[in-house]
């Protein structure tokens, strides 16, 4: 049986959470660690945690000529 005074009152609709989710503490703190990640791999060369080195320099000939 439905409640007469249900009638004047909108139904309550819950919006779907993924449109709800930029409240959700959760969401925020996964993408504050994304960003953290991005950022890491960028400034570590490609999570290259060794040293980058210095690139090998050939010897060139002293007396370039024909």
């Amino acid at each position: 049986m439905n409640n007469p005074l249900d009638e004047n009152f909108p139904p309550h609709h819950h919006r779907p959470y993924w449109k709800r989710v930029h409240r959700d503490w959760k969401f925020w703190a996964v993408m504050l660690g994304m960003i953290a990640l991005m950022i890491f791999y960028v400034m570590s060369d490609n999570f290259a945690l060794r040293g980058r080195g210095q690139p090998s320099q050939q010897s060139m000939p002293s007396n370039v000529g024909p």
